[in-house]
């Protein structure tokens, strides 16, 4: 699955030193000017947790995307 980030949300990727090489970004979700929470997913058909969402530099790890959405919605980044 190949996901394209508008060029408008790539400059919130730069502020995070996150793994591409193991992770693909799936979704960029603005918080403010300056942050985004981003969710990506796990390359690795091995990955315990595949879906992370990081924001602010924390990282969270979950089973499946539904259970990812749910803690987003519940942080209030999911509109």
């Amino acid at each position: 699955m190949r996901v394209v980030i508008k060029p408008d949300l790539q400059r919130y990727l730069q502020r995070y030193a996150l793994d591409l090489e193991n992770f693909e970004v799936i979704e960029v979700l603005p918080q403010s000017r300056r942050f985004a929470a981003v969710i990506l997913r796990d390359k690795r058909p091995e990955a315990y947790k595949p879906w992370c969402v990081q924001n602010r530099g924390g990282g969270h790890y979950f089973f499946s995307r539904k259970e990812l959405d749910k803690y987003c919605a519940w942080r209030g980044w999911l509109r």
